[in-house]
């Protein structure tokens, strides 16, 4: 005898199920912990400029042991479909895909920030809001530190400033000049800058008032320079076709001395000159676990739990000696 037992129930019950690894939008933008978590994260993936492979590895200045894709790039192969070391995470110099995505992020937190102390009791929102600014103002920083990267090496870059979505029509999309992206960066910088505290109220490796107008005036003065104002551009987008030179060099000597007049920093003494204690000193800086020097300004720590991710000796020495040999200085160069 054959018995066949079947069952029934809604499909809702077993399908419509909320994933379990990862928070929903609606979780995520109600919690100021995740929405913290979410700029952390942006954080993390900003390219700094400090990596295994230095720019001078696709240039005459610096020779690779391990290729790792730059040879695409010095033999002339480059195309774009293998951009080679740009899209490689163990590269410092500015990757375009790694770049753009993490505009996307920033500009996604953007968009949804102001909202976030609403999901909180009437009591709490003042509170909640203030730790809302201060991250808005973090998110300002990083996408002006990102197109400030893409900036000095691509010239003028699509301006960017909404979370993009598969319905979008991407035609619309143009590369904005060398003048539009400097502009972009130096209102983000402001904006990060008027909500952003103080570097002594600022926890270490996170942005703060002085880092955000530090990189405003990196920027204006990289865009003031010979590089991109000497009146030689080919082009409005690698640098500017008729440029004002007082006016540009006066924007970056402002953002300079608005860095200095919040006097928060200051260069070390080393013990000058005595040059056996300014070379321990030296050194022991740069042992130091932590960012509270006031020659810091931003600064980014890592961690020897990382293994290989970030150990500078490893990458430099000699590969002779058992290192990597990553950016070997041509014999022309020394």
């Amino acid at each position: 005898a054959t018995m066949i037992l079947m069952t029934a129930c809604e499909k809702s019950a077993i399908l419509d199920k909320s994933p379990q690894d990862q928070y929903s939008e609606t979780v995520l933008w109600s919690d100021i912990g995740l929405v913290e978590s979410y700029v952390i994260d942006a954080y993390q993936s900003t390219r700094i400029g400090y990596a295994q492979h230095m720019l001078s590895t696709v240039t005459d200045e610096a020779h690779s042991t391990f290729d790792h894709g730059v040879e695409v790039y010095v033999r002339g192969n480059i195309t774009k479909e293998n951009n080679a070391p740009w899209d490689l995470n163990e590269y410092s110099f500015p990757g375009w895909n790694a770049y753009f995505s993490n505009i996307q992020k920033i500009n996604m937190l953007l968009e949804k920030i102001d909202a976030v102390p609403e999901a909180y009791p009437e009591a709490q929102r003042a509170t909640i809001k203030l730790r809302a600014d201060i991250i808005k103002g973090e998110a300002y920083f990083l996408r002006a530190f990102s197109y400030t990267q893409l900036m000095r090496m691509y010239g003028g870059v699509p301006i960017i400033t909404k979370a993009l979505t598969l319905n979008d029509d991407y035609s619309t999309l143009n590369r904005g000049s060398f003048a539009e992206t400097v502009a972009l960066v130096a209102a983000d910088c402001d904006l990060a800058a008027g909500l952003l505290p103080q570097a002594s109220s600022a926890l270490l490796g996170r942005a703060s008032k002085g880092a955000a107008l530090a990189l405003k005036s990196r920027a204006l003065l990289f865009a003031a320079s010979n590089l991109t104002a000497d009146g030689t551009a080919a082009n409005k987008f690698v640098g500017y076709e008729t440029p004002d030179r007082p006016a540009l060099w006066r924007a970056a000597r402002d953002a300079a001395k608005a860095v200095i007049d919040l006097g928060s920093y200051r260069l070390e003494n080393f013990g000058a000159p005595d040059k056996a204690a300014v070379a321990l000193n030296y050194f022991n800086f740069f042992k130091a676990k932590t960012l509270a020097s006031p020659e810091v300004i931003w600064g980014k720590q890592y961690s020897l739990a990382n293994g290989d991710e970030n150990m500078v000796n490893l990458w430099n020495g000699g590969n002779g000696w058992g290192f990597w040999a990553s950016n070997a200085p041509t014999q022309n160069m020394v």
